[in-house]
């Protein structure tokens, strides 16, 4: 590569990187073997991740007893 260019917006990978062959994945994203403008890159395209649920709210406290049965 001759020339360095800046990151490429999530619309320019859209349209002028053309994923080859998948290579392999992580815990969060996934590895293509892809080709930019005639030079071969590795795209790193991260995994959806659901979102964090919010906290559990306190548990409701309970009185409880147990009796011996004769």
């Amino acid at each position: 590569m001759k020339n360095c260019s800046p990151w490429l917006s999530c619309k320019a990978i859209k349209r002028e990187v053309r994923k080859l062959k998948y290579v392999d994945e992580g815990a969060v994203k996934m590895v293509f073997l892809s080709e930019w403008k005639e030079n071969k890159v590795a795209l790193s395209q991260l995994t959806v991740v659901p979102p964090t649920p919010p906290p559990l709210s306190p548990a409701p406290r309970f009185h409880a007893s147990a009796h011996a049965v004769p």
